[in-house]
């Protein structure tokens, strides 16, 4: 399992064996603090930094540097990695957002796409069939979610407006969130169906679809947890409540889901670790700790 601390004194990566618990190995972040979970791909592991903008990345074996790609300062989104390509968001304090694009194996920058009037609460970017698929944070008549050629760098966007939380991508449909959960078709941005929040206050955020089953936090209002549901219908299969919000993104593998979220008031916040039977949704163990918990990442026995 791969997990950052975030902030606070420890600001560093971690490999820790998933069956005993034993730290494989600590990555530490010099210049700055995490922003974003890691994510893993071909054997590597990929954070980003602030405020010095840096994306890192680390061998997922050992902990030692491949290589460094900076955009120049700011904030960067969770990275998004296939097929060569390691796509990552970046955000500036002046409200500037930038796509970029690097290769995998050497950290070279193939692309640098501006993304202008997207608004804060933008998705990380999802790869798919050779294009990069954008949120967008906006409220405007303008919000629409951009597509991206990989190859080219070019832009465009058929989607319809949507706006909100980040994107699930699985077998050509899009998954936003918001006060509204909509699926739509990749492709054609025809919308398949869509599901609004029954107390009319919640929202629907970090969709995920894993082995055929749709994940999506709920947070906000009178209801707040993890639903599963069917990704061609929308129709729930189960629900985990929690009582409290603030959901990180989901990571599944070996038929168990994982996530954190916090609970309590400010000066008392508890951060709070679940691993749920994903056909099910019933909990295995819950860890919870007064120090931040990132996502955890579980491949290869190591979490």
């Amino acid at each position: 399992m791969f997990a950052d601390t975030g902030a606070g004194a420890h600001n560093s990566l971690y490999a820790v064996d998933a069956e005993t618990g034993q730290a494989r190995w600590e990555f530490s972040v010099d210049r700055g603090t995490a922003t974003s979970d890691p994510a893993v791909g071909d054997g590597v592991v990929y954070l980003g930094t602030r405020p010095d903008g840096v994306l890192h990345a680390v061998d997922a074996r050992t902990g030692k540097p491949r290589w460094e790609f900076s955009v120049g300062g700011g904030d960067i989104s969770r990275p998004a990695v296939a097929n060569g390509i390691v796509c990552v968001i970046s955000s500036s304090d002046d409200g500037d957002f930038d796509l970029y694009m690097v290769d995998a194996e050497t950290g070279r920058k193939r692309h640098e796409v501006p993304l202008p009037d997207i608004g804060y609460g933008a998705s990380s970017p999802r790869l798919s069939e050779g294009k990069a698929y954008v949120g967008n944070g906006n409220t405007g008549s303008s919000a629409r979610p951009y597509v991206v050629d990989t190859a080219t760098g070019k832009k465009r966007s058929n989607l319809p407006k949507v706006n909100g939380s980040p994107t699930a991508l699985a077998d050509g449909v899009l998954y936003f969130g918001g006060r509204r959960l909509r699926a739509v078709d990749a492709m054609t941005g025809k919308q398949k169906w869509e599901l609004f929040a029954e107390d009319g206050t919640s929202t629907y955020g970090n969709p995920e679809v894993a082995e055929g089953t749709l994940y999506v936090s709920r947070g906000g209002g009178a209801e707040n947890g993890l639903c599963a549901m069917d990704p061609a219908t929308g129709k729930r299969l189960w629900t985990f409540h929690t009582g409290h919000g603030n959901f990180s993104p989901l990571s599944l593998s070996r038929g168990l889901v994982r996530f954190t979220n916090t609970s309590g008031a400010s000066l008392s916040m508890r951060y709070e670790l679940h691993v749920l039977e994903a056909g099910t949704g019933k909990q295995r163990w819950k860890y919870s700790s007064g120090v931040r918990l990132a996502n955890p990442l579980a491949v290869g026995g190591v979490v």
